[in-house]
């Protein structure tokens, strides 16, 4: 089934709002899973929307969380996020950031004992579009490796930046292991091959396959570089917020024990938005000849969403159905393919 984007939107919505979230709270993570699907990566997109549902069935998010600002100050703010879906509450920490920057020239919004936002691109295209350069980082349960370990015992801790709109886009999403476990999952599905420096299998040997790296773990990107960068996450997200950190954040999903940050730069402080945007588009043609490239972090994601934008979004066959039972189940009305 092709949709259009604003059917997804309008379904994922509706599917939300009947599983117990607000009418806002609802519009906000049906606009962070369209963005994220518009990306054509197949997973850390819409594909978590049935996982999200059940959540709400069975209580283990909390459907309305009171957010609750714990501490302020001009350019900082900290939020107690009461459980509630990742997608809900890291949408409200970028509007505080936001609103912080336009008052401040920088903004930092940090909100705890929240859940899986799902993917950071999302957040820092809704901040592009409104003039600022966002800069987003969230710790999870443990989903790698320390170094030359065979366990997980860190959290991979995705983040993302990004700025700019049309050819001025510029932006990045990752985290930092080797392989998120959506990406191992996906090549699993697949039965596509990993490259042997990623991690270790259970045996604590390394392996190409990855169920074994499953079974075992990845290791961070650079070694330890990376394991620096996820201890900054760490700090960032847990720490300055008081929130849980490292073995504290809950195994299997990390249910009510996320935190996310999210830090907004106004571009009319560094020149204005035209002239920001100049630069970057100075700076990628540069990067461009330099790099010998055609492709830049994002730019692929970023030619996705203009397909699916122009020819709609096609679900997998076993989503489909997925969302058609849950849509059944919930009373929501399933739309009109393309």
């Amino acid at each position: 089934m092709t949709l259009t984007p604003e059917s997804v939107e309008s379904w994922t919505t509706r599917l939300l709002q009947a599983s117990g979230l607000s009418g806002n709270h609802a519009a906000d993570a049906a606009d962070i899973f369209t963005r994220a699907t518009l990306r054509g990566l197949g997973h850390h997109d819409l594909s978590y929307l049935p996982q999200r549902l059940g959540w709400l069935r069975d209580g283990a998010v909390n459907a309305k969380p009171n957010i609750e600002r714990l501490t302020a100050a001009p350019g900082a703010e900290v939020w107690e996020g009461d459980g509630g879906p990742g997608e809900v509450l890291c949408y409200h920490a970028l509007r505080r950031a936001i609103t912080l920057a336009s008052d401040c020239g920088v903004g930092y919004a940090g909100i705890r004992h929240s859940n899986h936002f799902l993917a950071a691109e999302p957040y820092t295209q809704v901040g592009a579009e409104q003039g600022f350069m966002i800069v987003l980082w969230s710790n999870t349960d443990a989903g790698m490796a320390f170094p030359g370990q065979h366990h997980r015992q860190i959290g991979n801790n995705p983040m993302g930046w990004g700025l700019g709109t049309g050819h001025a886009t510029l932006s990045a999403d990752l985290c930092m292991a080797n392989s998120s476990l959506g990406n191992l999952n996906a090549m699993a599905a697949a039965d596509t091959q990993a490259p042997p420096h990623w991690g270790l299998g259970p045996d604590g040997l390394a392996t190409t396959d990855p169920r074994q790296l499953l079974a075992g773990a990845v290791e961070p990107i650079g070694g330890h570089k990376g394991l620096a960068l996820a201890l900054l996450g760490e700090v960032l997200t847990g720490v300055l917020t008081g929130g849980p950190t490292l073995d504290q954040i809950a195994p299997g999903g990390g249910l009510r024990t996320h935190n996310q940050m999210v830090l907004a730069f106004d571009l009319d402080v560094f020149g204005g938005i035209s002239t920001v945007e100049e630069r970057l588009i100075s700076l990628k043609a540069r990067a461009h000849h330099a790099g010998h490239t055609l492709r830049l972090p994002g730019d692929r994601s970023h030619a996705s969403a203009q397909r699916a934008r122009h020819e709609g979004i096609t679900l997998p066959v076993v989503l489909e159905e997925t969302l058609r039972e849950w849509s059944g189940n919930l009373g929501v009305e399933v739309p009109e393919p393309v």
